[in-house]
């Protein structure tokens, strides 16, 4: 079965607010509070450097129970799925050999009832093709809106981290998708899965109250 895994950019920039120049007579003014704001706020900038972490997402997935746990939800679905329409291919091969046996031996009454049965088999296989694209658009559909739920739950929560923490830009890593070294001390990875796991405890905790 295949893994999803959805890729987390958050990003919290710092903008220096600046209102839009008045023009008179062709000339452009500004006003000198609007002047001294731009400075201040470029000065700050230079002085402060950006506060930058980066999180492992394959790790964070890897032990993050919600995680773990949507994945086994969807899987069980998958196999149910696949049960159901092995049992339809099994009944398929089944009748077609009884078809073939029953036809050799000169089973059917007449014509017509030979056809009937080849018919009964040909709607068996075109139920069953149905069946297998229904499936599978419904699990595609399934892993989309679990994929949606995990990436706004994992966004939410660290933007709550974040509120404590003060990162101007926190990264996210897949394997090879663009990070390729960052500092042991800009990395948050087990911070953030204890955090998320925690929160996820602590919610299941609560949905078993009600």
């Amino acid at each position: 079965m295949k893994k999803f895994i959805p890729i987390i950019a958050l990003a919290a920039l710092l903008f220096a607010g600046c209102t839009p120049s008045n023009k008179q007579n062709g000339s452009a003014t500004a006003s000198t509070s609007d002047s001294a704001a731009l400075a201040g706020n470029a000065q700050n900038a230079e002085a402060r450097p950006l506060k930058i972490a980066f999180v492992e997402m394959d790790s964070v997935l890897n032990n993050y129970e919600q995680y773990k746990e949507m994945n086994a939800q969807l899987e069980k679905r998958s196999i149910a799925g696949r049960n159901q329409l092995q049992s339809k291919v099994n009944a398929i091969q089944k009748a077609s050999q009884e078809f073939q046996q029953k036809l050799q031996s000169g089973g059917f009454v007449n014509q017509t009832a030979a056809e009937m049965e080849q018919n009964r088999i040909v709607k068996m296989q075109q139920d069953a093709q149905l069946l297998d694209q229904n499936l599978s658009e419904q699990y595609i559909k399934e892993q989309e809106s679990l994929n949606e739920k995990l990436y706004n739950t994992i966004q939410q929560e660290v933007e709550k981290m974040n509120k404590e923490w003060g990162y101007d830009l926190i990264l996210c890593n897949v394997k090879m998708s663009g990070l390729l070294y960052g500092k042991p001390e800009m990395d948050i990875t087990k911070e953030v899965t204890k955090r998320l796991n925690d929160a996820y405890a602590a919610s299941q905790k609560n949905t078993a109250k009600k």
